[in-house]
């Protein structure tokens, strides 16, 4: 068995893909699939024991009985697989591509991407969930679990090399300040323009969209409100900029104008993908109700104007054709997989698609290019084989892995 690549992302001309599979991350060239560069986690550093205070026998014999009964009183800890496991979780580039940004625990790296070494990382208060840049790539912006927002340098010095000391770690995240927060989990993050003037657009757990003013992020310019369920995924359409797609838990995509605030469309996705929901991987939403829809991944071809959509743990992928002048999506196509197998996560650039697969012996990457009548074929070549091959990683008894399919576990669930 093998480790599948649960995060990938490619530059906009098609040229690499980044893949995160375990503790680490890949960069593979696309056309032949040679692996080009890898960066893995370093290992942790375990904090040495404190040293004992000298203590009277009496103190010593009161400190032990009162541990003793601690012990007791308290009890066992369930354990988080997901909180244990060493990955890298989300991928992200620079706007100028010269930059990987990843994220681990509460760890943010910043690499080079073009031969992956590590420029910095920095340690923050809680778990990342989101990342990105501002628009001229001098800010790094995230976004944790707990709906903080924070900014700081992409390049700073004072975080060049990770810190081993659990106690300087405490200091630096406790040095970051946030500059916004959500009351609810927040998932996605997305940094905009207009009118010359950037915005820090939020998504979180419990249906809100939210722009804000960046850097004075306390300045709310407007909310989004359309959905009914949580928001997973942000999109911002890169050759109309006033367009934001937004997709989560409800059976629609949203399709808005994020500077008017105005809902231009809510495209129906259920009818579309209700063949490839399983009893196995999606829990209906209800008693006797349809199978639950969580999306995954939004991603866009900015050379044919399309739009592709995946949902968690589905062998399909959504093709739909954006009109930039009314805001209104159109399905093309439906990209299915192999038969058993599921895609985990979706990467686009200007003119292919790249999804990795789940389930699947032969590849655990399908690549898709559009042909000249508009169509999107299965690429035959070496490069699926060749990056399954010299990418992936054997899997021990040991090996916690890491959870493929969590969007679900966003929804809010009452009693049936």
């Amino acid at each position: 068995m093998k480790h599948q690549f649960h995060a990938i992302i490619t530059d906009a001309a098609g040229e690499h893909l980044f893949a995160a599979v375990s503790a680490s991350v890949k960069k593979f060239n696309l056309a032949t699939g040679a692996l080009e560069a890898t960066y893995t986690l370093p290992e942790p550093v375990e904090a040495p024991p404190k040293k004992k205070a000298k203590t009277t026998t009496d103190e010593t014999k009161d400190t032990e009985e009162s541990n003793k009964k601690e012990e007791k009183q308290q009890p066992a800890k369930a354990s988080n697989a997901q909180e244990g496991v060493r990955a890298i979780r989300t991928l992200a580039l620079s706007r100028d591509e010269k930059y990987l940004i990843g994220t681990e625990s509460k760890s943010v790296y910043v690499l080079n991407a073009s031969d992956l070494s590590l420029i910095s990382a920095r340690t923050f208060p809680k778990r990342p969930s989101s990342v990105t840049t501002s628009i001229d790539d001098k800010d790094l912006v995230v976004g944790d679990k707990f709906g903080d927002v924070y900014s700081v340098p992409l390049l700073a010095t004072d975080a060049l090399v990770l810190s081993s000391s659990e106690a300087a770690k405490e200091a630096q995240s406790a040095s970051i300040q946030p500059i916004l927060g959500h009351v609810s989990m927040l998932v996605d993050i997305q940094i905009a323009e207009a009118a010359g003037k950037q915005y820090v657009i939020t998504a979180d757990r419990d249906e809100h969209i939210r722009v804000s003013k960046f850097p004075q992020a306390y300045i709310i310019d407007r909310w989004l409100f359309g959905h009914t369920e949580f928001v997973s995924e942000l999109t911002l359409v890169p050759w109309k900029q006033e367009l934001l797609l937004s997709g989560g838990g409800d059976d629609f995509l949203a399709v808005w104008n994020w500077t008017t605030g105005a809902l231009l469309q809510k495209f129906e996705i259920r009818s579309l993908l209700a063949a490839h929901l399983t009893e196995e991987y999606h829990t209906a939403l209800r008693k006797g109700s349809d199978f639950e829809i969580s999306i995954a991944r939004i991603v866009v071809l900015p050379k044919y104007k399309q739009v592709a959509v995946l949902a968690e743990a589905t062998n399909a992928i959504l093709v739909l054709q954006l009109d930039d002048e009314s805001g209104s999506l159109k399905h093309l196509h439906t990209l299915q997989g192999a038969e058993g197998a599921r895609f985990i996560d979706l990467a686009a650039s200007e003119d292919k698609l790249v999804a990795s697969v789940d389930g699947a012996e032969a590849s655990l990457v399908s690549i898709y290019e559009v042909t000249e009548s508009g169509e999107y074929k299965l690429a035959e070549s070496e490069a699926s084989s060749s990056i399954t091959k010299d990418g992936s990683l054997e899997k021990t008894d040991a090996d916690q892995e890491y959870p493929l399919y969590g969007i679900k576990h966003l929804r809010k669930r009452g009693e049936f």
